[in-house]
């Protein structure tokens, strides 16, 4: 794990670790307290003053296409300042935000660092995990990583299942020291992707990539069971045939192919009958319980509600950015579509679709899953995890090469 925090050298710059640390931590820290105005912000704010440092110290070096995703989203973050009116602070917001975007820009920024510290918080999470489920099924007592008093007053709504110590029913849902277990799969995703589907790197630094996978299915999330299943399908039937070991669809062609398909679907099935931790969850994704409702329902029901309020101008620039905790309820195309309009819609997707076009292998897969999932999902474009995914984009169209070449991350660690 030593190697996993220095990127595989033996002299690291300090700076980019303490900066990567402070910025990883944001997107969980933004539903707690903080020094100004949340834990996120906060994070954010203390690592300003050592991105300035590394700007100035490695000079300003940025290629085409990452220079043009950047003024993408200067063009929507810009958008968003005027939509409504701006004032002092959200001045001072919009330009720390475009600090980190730049720094993330910048050929001399080291991803290394970021997605190792990104990777250590979510093996973090995966042992939280694995002792909550100990703590619950074996002591029959909830064990909680979060306290109540540190959380913003909008998300007292996590109040009360915080609170509760002791069992209280059969099917247990832990999140770590995550809001929920949603948070962890956004939060945890881009790292296993790119721990699974990067070029060239060794069948340890894999074996990282599938633990993730392995928590994020765990925490029992909706959305991280359809991509745990998913990544693992597409892992070993696209990247484990040593004809195409770099990743093609030319192995769905291939008789192991269709002996692993056929196993994976078994084995599904099997959990799905015998399991009832299984069963619940797939329940809980597809079909409606006693309320109602499902999981993709129930994050999209509310924002249709709202959405149908709109009228006239307001579907071209927005109703207000005053959402509260409304925009947790909401899809991120909802929820953006009723803060700016039409006009917010269309900048936002184009930074993603730029994406998906211009990077390749675990950004490229990156960029579809943000698509997708923000259409059922509110932090797709949310200020801190819009900031984090911009982080792991970034990275990709620094490559020159669809093969990319990557540096020696986890030289040791992997072997």
């Amino acid at each position: 794990m030593q190697y996993l925090l220095n990127g595989g050298k033996k002299k690291t710059d300090r700076i980019e670790w303490i900066i990567s640390f402070l910025f990883v931590l944001s997107p969980i820290l933004q539903h707690h307290k903080g020094l100004y105005i949340n834990g996120g912000w906060t994070a954010l704010l203390l690592g300003l003053p050592l991105v300035l440092i590394q700007i100035v110290r490695h000079g300003i070096r940025i290629n085409e296409k990452a220079l043009i995703a950047f003024g993408l989203m200067a063009l929507y973050q810009g958008y968003i300042i005027l939509d409504h009116g701006f004032s002092t602070g959200s001045l001072i917001r919009t330009f720390i935000l475009m600090v980190y975007f730049f720094r993330f820009s910048e050929e001399g920024y080291e991803f290394r660092c970021l997605v190792s510290a990104a990777a250590f918080v979510s093996l973090a999470a995966c042992a939280g995990l694995v002792a909550q489920y100990f703590s619950y099924y074996i002591l029959s007592r909830k064990l909680q990583f979060l306290s109540v008093r540190t959380f913003l007053d909008e998300n007292n709504r996590w109040a009360e299942r915080v609170s509760s110590l002791t069992k209280t029913s059969s099917f247990y849902r832990p999140s770590a020291f995550f809001m929920e277990p949603s948070h962890m799969f956004i939060y945890s995703f881009p790292s296993a992707l790119y721990f699974l589907f990067t070029p060239d790197l060794k069948k340890k630094a894999r074996l990282i990539g599938m633990i993730i996978v392995g928590g994020i299915l765990l925490s029992t999330s909706g959305m991280g069971i359809v991509f745990s299943v998913g990544s693992m399908v597409a892992y070993y039937t696209m990247y484990k045939n040593p004809q195409y070991r770099k990743g093609s669809l030319l192995n769905f062609l291939m008789p192991k192919t269709m002996v692993i398909l056929t196993l994976a679907l078994i084995i599904l099935v099997y959990l799905y009958s015998h399991v009832d931790l299984v069963r619940r969850a797939v329940i809980r994704i597809l079909f409606e319980d006693e309320t109602g409702y499902n999981a993709l329902r129930g994050r999209t029901s509310a924002g249709k509600g709202m959405l149908s309020t709109m009228s006239g101008m307001q579907y071209l620039i927005g109703v207000t950015d005053a959402m509260g905790e409304d925009g947790t309820n909401m899809a991120g195309f909802q929820v953006t579509f009723y803060k700016y309009g039409l006009i917010g819609i269309l900048l936002s997707y184009v930074y993603y679709l730029y994406g998906l076009a211009r990077t390749r292998n675990c950004f490229q897969y990156l960029c579809l899953i943000l698509l997708v999932i923000s259409f059922v999902c509110a932090h797709t474009h949310g200020t801190f995890y819009m900031l984090f995914y911009y982080a792991f984009i970034s990275e990709g169209y620094k490559k020159k090469k669809e093969r990319l070449q990557i540096s020696r991350i986890l030289e040791v660690a992997t072997g």
